[in-house]
């Protein structure tokens, strides 16, 4: 297992690509140090050729498919109060980094 030193923050956004056909988003959450490296979970859980990116901000022009499911925008709220408001954050860290250990 690959143990890692740095000091991940969790970041909320999008993941944004064109793997149906058309361009599209959903709410995404990752890992990311202070310096921009990203923790990629998408490679993490499996071997993908598609294309994609995070972003922070929703785009113009990408359909966002979490406003297609009722709840699901919601749900993600609920789930960023809840990491925002945790105070032992470095053990959820750390208990994403042993799930996916793949750097990008």
């Amino acid at each position: 297992m690959k143990k890692y030193d740095k000091n991940y923050k969790i970041k909320k956004g999008f993941l944004c690509t064109d793997e149906f056909g058309f361009p599209a988003c959903i709410t995404y959450f990752w890992l990311e140090t202070e310096n921009g490296s990203k923790l990629d979970v998408i490679k993490g859980i499996r071997n993908t050729k598609e294309k994609y990116f995070l972003t922070e901000e929703k785009l113009v022009g990408i359909e966002c498919v979490d406003d297609l499911e009722p709840g699901v925008t919601k749900e993600n709220d609920t789930l960023w109060e809840n990491i925002q408001s945790n105070q032992n954050i470095q053990d959820i860290l750390k208990i994403i980094e042993k799930s996916h250990p793949i750097e990008i």
